[in-house]
């Protein structure tokens, strides 16, 4: 899965679109206020897509829509 964010809707299907065709799940964090998590993978309390499971994401989702801080990323085997 890929995360996005943005202002403009018809932009961010675009993208979407984008993630898609590359094989990825698109996963909407929302708008630019709160898509900071998204940037500078690899540091606390940022998101890296590909370490990302869809079912895994709307944790995600859910808390920066909150304003609280991510849940640690998912382990897999």
């Amino acid at each position: 899965m890929q995360w996005l964010c943005g202002d403009d809707e018809e932009a961010k299907r675009v993208v979407a679109g984008l993630i898609e065709d590359a094989g990825f799940v698109p996963v909407d964090l929302g708008g630019t206020a709160g898509c900071a998590v998204m940037e500078a993978p690899r540091r606390a309390g940022a998101v890296y897509g590909e370490e990302y499971r869809p079912a895994d994401a709307a944790a995600v989702v859910e808390a920066v829509r909150d304003g609280r801080a991510i849940p640690p990323a998912p382990q897999y085997d």
